[in-house]
């Protein structure tokens, strides 16, 4: 385990991407990147990580660089990372926080934009983070570093979009121009294609999860569970339409007497664990039915792997779950999730998208019902 780069060290591929924030799948991609990269590379690759420490105990045996990019803006020397967000936040400075060709002048980002500058490939792993719904000058960054090196860019089956600013649609377009580029939804397929780029289809790296993870034998339970994995979507519609659907659900659930229990595919609390607690508690049920995230991936995948079936609002925990042979219901509240749901779910038997603005609860109930039967019954 290591941060930083010896003077020995010849670094040729840096890897990239949206983990470091607690989202399993996240992670997971990252640990199959890190398998394709050492078939490639051996050793000679390293992680780029803005939670070194956290990616560190992931992966104790791996090379890990600190993300630390410099802040610059016009007139305004360089000054911290969370004062100049805090600027940006209020509208006092210009939207776009870095400035790809001062990295490496700035003591402050001068180790991993250095590392980059002898790379020969900047390699991003599978996840949804190329768009700006999330933080965008954040994620482009180290592909306009790269670009600004001409050091080459290639990247797993990724989504792409959707963007509500054209200028930052414009700069991702100008850091993906003559990468290898490849996708894994009909949108991000269509989007890339309408900007001239040329890109392949292919399905995300999480349904590849038996090549990252060591997983439990897949064996019939004594009784059956129902594992349940409820968050807010990103570009979904607002409102309480969508508690209000998952809270109908579980309340249904609870009438029909099905054995539930809560899982997370995110460990920071906010984002699933408490939501989700919440949501239990208002549908009249126990909040202890609702497992603790699991701090490593690896956990959090083995425990999608013992339902007898899954309703999950997470990409990850649909793919992983079909991935292992778990009937699922992939629940999706608008477009974003609509075009990553659906691929998560083609040609995977037992697995199924449902809108829930077309689907309603009842219609899930009763689809789960022959499921339950089946494993009473086994």
């Amino acid at each position: 385990m290591t941060t930083g780069v010896s003077d020995s060290q010849k670094i040729r591929c840096l890897i990239w991407g949206g983990y470091g924030g607690g989202n399993v799948g996240d992670e997971l991609t990252l640990a199959l990147g890190v398998v394709d990269m050492r078939r490639r590379y051996g050793n000679s690759f390293a992680i780029l990580s803005g939670t070194p420490g956290y990616t560190m105990a992931l992966f104790p045996d791996l090379t890990v660089i600190p993300y630390v990019p410099s802040v610059r803006a016009p007139g305004i020397a360089s000054i911290p990372v969370r004062a100049m967000n805090r600027l940006h936040r209020y509208k006092y400075v210009p939207a776009r926080r870095y400035d790809a060709t001062a990295q490496a002048d700035s003591a402050q980002s001068r180790g991993w934009a250095g590392v980059m500058r002898q790379c020969e490939l900047l390699y991003l792993v599978g996840g949804g983070y190329l768009n700006d719904l999330f933080d965008f000058d954040l994620f482009c960054l180290p592909m306009e570093v790269a670009k600004h090196f001409n050091v080459k860019i290639e990247t797993a089956p990724v989504g792409v979009g959707p963007f509500r600013d054209a200028k930052n649609a414009a700069r991702l377009q100008a850091a993906l121009a003559g990468a290898t580029l490849r996708v894994r939804d009909v949108d991000s397929q269509a989007l890339c294609q309408g900007w001239g780029l040329p890109v392949e289809m292919g399905r995300d790296d999480g349904f590849r999860v038996t090549e990252a993870v060591t997983m439990p034998p897949r064996a019939p339970r004594e009784r059956p569970l129902v594992g349940v994995c409820y968050h807010r979507q990103h570009g979904g519609s607002a409102g309480g339409g969508e508690v209000a659907w998952w809270r109908e659900l579980l309340g249904l659930l609870k009438a029909a007497n099905v054995p539930l229990e809560g899982f997370c595919f995110h460990n920071m609390i906010p984002d699933n664990f408490s939501p989700l607690v919440q949501l239990f508690a208002e549908a009249g049920l126990p909040g202890t039915l609702v497992r603790y995230p699991d701090w490593d991936f690896r956990d959090a995948c083995r425990r999608v792997a013992g339902y007898t079936a899954v309703v999950t609002s997470r990409f990850h925990g649909a793919v992983v779950a079909g991935a292992v042979g778990v009937p699922t219901i992939a629940v999706v509240n608008g477009q974003y999730y609509s075009s990553k749901m659906t691929a998560a779910c083609q040609g995977i038997a037992g697995s199924s998208v449902a809108d829930l603005s077309v689907k309603k609860p009842a219609e899930i109930v009763r689809q789960l019902e022959p499921l339950l039967a089946t494993t009473a019954h086994a």
